[in-house]
């Protein structure tokens, strides 16, 4: 038998085991079976997701067949909802999967929809806007996969995203190269670049040439390395210090890497922004991850304005000895500084009444700790329309695909009032319904829509279904990388609105507040 490690080896390289085991509790609802749903899943049973329960009271015809590539002739007259789960489950035996042949899913109360981490709906069902507020009212995060013939969007619906490990690529090493504490700043002090013979000069870690001058630039008053300008300065002064700029690899490494490593040591505004918002919260009644802001706030204001070190060090030319003496040096500082913020968290804990051993979880302050400078908050909404969008959709004669989007939009409302997808004999109610509901705040009649508007009601009229599989499997995996991310709770999510254009094969993203 293969082992989890092996199994999943590639994945775990992304999200390492707290995301797996994260992904592995998660319980998924997908509303739907249709080829949209089945490629989600497919994305999702892969990798290993805990358990997903499909609800469709639909059965298989032959007009599944053509885009669904998990359901078979062997399925037809079947449940739809309980073959996909058969058939999707032969991927993986790690996943538990379930079915509900339910025909309305307003038949189904808070406490079906409570057991769920998370919905997806994909395509179109009726009860559509009743179920957008229950799970706003049940912080259950909500995602809408649709597709329309050669158009596709999704939209994730969620109170509230909040994310530690982002996995930023602006993510550097916090080395605190100009706060040097005591350890260090002795480890630094050992090093005479002067007296040192030429094969120990050229296995100074670079970390020891930045901090020297560094220091030297503080005696004289300069500023830190900012710009482009002061880093080139500092660049040469890097140079001055190497024997043989052309053979001392430690200080060409030092040379090369300034610009990305030597930085002020300072909590980023964005950190800064998102310990404002704690402050104006009631701790008592939010996540943990607020309460770690807020005993990150506190640690900062009794550590001179740093955030916890992460203690992780780049590689750099060195000889074993110093390397390992440095790596031991901010392994240690690291250790210390999450010792200090455990204490701050169980100190708040505390205050709060709350229980602190549920707080004091180890694998999460340690995550906290090192990721603490690319903390991510967003706020959501359930909304499902901005005004920017349609008034980006009324720029006359002009392509724009925001009305791609509320063509889809559109399609829902159609839906949810008459049970079937719209065709293009419909495209005159299609339109008198997108200006009933979606244009009448911004124009005087239905006359006002631009003809462009009017082509791409066309368009997405003329493909009536949800069953072409290259659309369907794009906007499937583009779900799945999006429930990935929820689900392990690392990497930043879509904020909230995805809309692709197969015909001109173009895509945008908004944020509908």
């Amino acid at each position: 038998m293969i082992d989890k490690q092996t199994k999943y080896d590639r994945q775990l390289r992304l999200w390492a085991n707290t995301g797996q085991d994260n992904l592995e509790r998660c319980h998924l609802c997908m509303i739907n079976a249709d080829a949209t749903a089945s490629e989600t899943l497919k994305n999702l049973v892969l990798p290993g997701l805990g358990k997903f329960t499909i609800v469709d009271a639909g059965t298989v015809c032959p007009g599944d067949l053509s885009g669904n590539f998990f359901l078979t002739e062997a399925d037809l007259g079947k449940n739809r909802a309980e073959a996909l789960t058969r058939n999707l489950l032969e991927l993986n035996p790690d996943v538990e999967g379930k079915w509900v042949a339910e025909q309305s899913i307003d038949s189904l109360d808070a406490q079906f929809w409570d057991q769920f981490d998370m919905v997806i709906i994909s395509n179109y069902v009726k009860g559509y806007d009743e179920l957008v507020q229950l799970l706003w009212r049940q912080d259950i995060p909500l995602l809408v996969a649709t597709t329309m013939g050669y158009y596709g969007s999704l939209h994730v619906i969620r109170s509230e995203t909040t994310v530690v490990e982002t996995h930023h690529p602006s993510q550097r090493f916090q080395l605190f190269l100009d706060k040097p504490w005591p350890e260090l700043q002795q480890f630094v002090d050992s090093f005479d670049l002067e007296t040192l013979d030429e094969t120990d000069h050229a296995q100074v870690p670079y970390i020891v040439i930045y901090i020297k001058l560094l220091a030297q630039l503080r005696a004289s008053n300069s500023p830190i390395p900012k710009t482009y300008q002061q880093k080139q300065h500092f660049k040469t002064l890097i140079e001055s210090l190497s024997r043989d700029i052309s053979q001392e690899t430690n200080f060409i490494e030092a040379s090369s890497s300034l610009f990305r490593t030597v930085l002020e040591t300072e909590i980023p505004p964005s950190v800064v922004e998102i310990m404002k918002i704690a402050s104006k919260l009631d701790l008592t009644q939010t996540s943990l991850f607020w309460i770690y802001v807020k005993a990150l706030e506190n640690f900062a204001s009794k550590n001179e304005g740093l955030l916890p070190l992460p203690g992780t060090l780049p590689d750099m030319a060195s000889n074993t000895a110093n390397y390992v003496q440095l790596q031991k040096i901010y392994h240690q500082k690291a250790i210390k500084d999450r010792e200090a913020f455990a204490k701050e968290v169980q100190i708040l804990s505390a205050s709060l009444g709350r229980e602190e051993a549920d707080d004091l979880n180890l694998d999460l302050i340690s995550s906290f700790c090192k990721n603490s400078n690319l903390l991510y908050v967003s706020k959501g909404s359930y909304k499902q329309v901005s005004e920017q969008i349609v008034k980006d959709c009324l720029v006359p004669g002009k392509y724009n695909i925001s009305a791609v989007y509320l063509s889809l939009l559109n399609t829902r409302y159609y839906f949810n009032i008459f049970g079937s997808l719209p065709s293009i004999k419909d495209l005159e109610s299609f339109t008198q319904l997108a200006f009933d509901v979606i244009f009448k705040p911004y124009m005087s009649s239905i006359s006002d829509i631009p003809e462009s508007v009017i082509l791409t009601f066309t368009d997405v009229l003329s493909h009536n279904t949800n069953s072409y599989h290259n659309l369907a499997s794009f906007i499937g995996g583009i779900t799945a990388q999006e429930v990935l991310k929820i689900a392990t709770a690392q990497y930043i999510p879509l904020d909230n609105v995805f809309v692709f254009d197969g015909i001109v094969s173009t895509s945008q993203k908004w944020k509908i507040e």
